[in-house]
């Protein structure tokens, strides 16, 4: 079963020494992070996806982006390591302020700089430029960008959640520092307002049809989910509060040695609502529960889960992209009939299709489950003309979740697909095929975000037959 709760939100404030000259400041819009960059970039459209923040900026010659990654599921140490062994041009370390930066060359021409912020978040830049060393001289400068960046809590005047899908004031003393909107997986995180005080609340919705957990929740009660869940009791308190039938429990999460107040209750039949408190005591986690409880009573007339308000999430943003809604994540030994060629998604084979370029067709079963992953499948005619299908390889060896193959009778030159979403696109030079990338590859739609790309199926379907 997919996780039922998602990464506990420890975020703590960092300021860095700001020697930017002639510049401008940008600051996202929950507050959280700010920086200051030169006032000739062209800043892109930002965004906040999947628990990391994305800035892009075009300059003459290059392209920038500037983010910051939570990797809660990991270590910050374990993606600089990762980052030091996909290097193609030799690594670099040196301070940016009082944190050790690892730079390195990803691909000719690719260059990113990164750097842990705290236990739960790296600070990253990626330059994009023709060559090397074009990139190279850029980076003196997006270092002194890098230096200026500040990243922590929402300010005391966020004290309400506003989203699609939830509006809710929030208690006195808490606000709001994060939320991601996952298509079917919604979170959003708080903290206290005070920076010394450690103990958390996250905000979780799960639609339990997809994962087949909706009739057993029916059958047996969503108590039944309790017990899955760090420290839950298989006998948890019932209670009935703002028109909802809530399930409680108090128990110890080991994996992140915090007491946690499980409240769970489903809503619109078949969403669970899961909300998780944290603190280092036993007897703060159960005070917790007063402030769960203002929160309750504030979604009986906060919670938004209607087709429109689902549908607005999920529309895609991207000119001529496609949406495909409702595909089931089965796991299906032998072959899977698919309605769109190629595939956006549904059931598939256990074994995903391990990422990078192929120059042969690939089993769909097997690239549907890296969809799930996260992964943006790119197919192309086979006649595509060579120095094209170039320009698709360089740029699917830039990602982790990125996957290239020819597809013999697609409809167009190229066409590209995430979880749920294709678009159909002419040439590779294309604009719309970064920016399908950035809005989809790890990104909203994700099922199992997250999860790997690597160590799966890495024969073709020919030798699959």
């Amino acid at each position: 079963m997919r996780r039922v709760l998602g990464l506990i939100f420890l975020l703590l404030v960092f300021t860095l020494t700001v020697s930017a000259q002639d510049a401008t400041t940008f600051t996202s819009e929950d507050g959280l992070l700010t920086f200051d960059y030169p006032s000739d970039w062209e800043m892109g459209e930002a965004a906040f996806e999947a628990g990391a923040y994305s800035v892009p900026f075009t300059l003459p010659n290059a392209q920038v982006t500037i983010k910051v990654i939570d990797v809660s599921e990991d270590t910050p140490e374990a993606f600089l390591s990762a980052q030091r062994e996909a290097s193609e041009g030799g690594v670099r370390e040196f301070d940016i302020g009082e944190f050790a930066a690892v730079s390195s060359a990803l691909t000719s021409g690719e260059y990113q700089i990164a750097f842990a912020l705290n236990d739960t978040h790296v600070a990253v830049a990626v330059i994009e430029a023709e060559s090397s060393d074009v990139a190279l001289e850029h980076e003196p400068l997006v270092a002194e960008v890098l230096a200026s960046l500040r990243f922590g809590m929402a300010q005391a005047e966020a004290a309400t959640i506003e989203s699609p899908v939830l509006n809710i004031t929030l208690p006195s003393g808490w606000a709001s520092i994060s939320n991601q909107l996952q298509g079917d997986y919604f979170q959003f995180g708080l903290r206290p307002v005070d920076e010394t005080d450690e103990r958390y609340i996250l905000i979780e919705f799960l639609d339990l049809a997809p994962r087949g957990l909706a009739d057993i929740v029916r059958s047996e009660g969503v108590g039944t989910l309790m017990s899955q869940l760090p420290g839950g009791d298989s006998d948890p308190e019932t209670l009935t509060l703002g028109g909802f039938d809530l399930v409680r429990a108090v128990g110890f999460n080991e994996s992140t040695s915090r007491y946690v107040a499980y409240t769970l209750f489903v809503v619109e039949d078949s969403w669970l609502v899961a909300i998780s408190a944290g603190a280092l005591t036993e007897e703060d986690a159960s005070a917790l529960i007063e402030v769960i409880d203002e929160i309750v009573v504030e979604m009986e007339d906060g919670i938004n889960l209607t087709a429109s308000a689902l549908e607005g999430i999920l529309a895609p943003t991207i000119e001529g992209a496609e949406y495909f809604p409702g595909f089931s994540a089965e796991h299906r030994q032998g072959p899977v009939e698919y309605a769109e060629t190629p595939p956006a998604g549904g059931p598939h084979n256990p074994v995903w299709q391990t990422c990078g370029v192929y120059d042969a067709p690939l089993k769909n079963e097997h690239a549907v489950h890296s969809m799930e992953h996260g992964t943006v499948w790119i197919t192309y005619q086979p006649d595509l003309p060579a120095d094209e299908v170039e320009v698709l390889a360089n740029f699917t060896r830039r990602g982790t979740h990125r996957l290239l193959s020819p597809y013999p009778g697609i409809d167009s030159p190229i066409i590209i697909s995430a979880w749920g979403y294709q678009l159909r696109l002419e040439s590779s030079d294309d604009p719309r095929l970064l920016e399908f990338f950035q809005t989809y590859e790890q990104g909203a739609t994700t099922p199992e975000l997250g999860a790997t790309c690597s160590g799966g199926e890495t024969r073709v379907a020919s030798q699959l037959q």
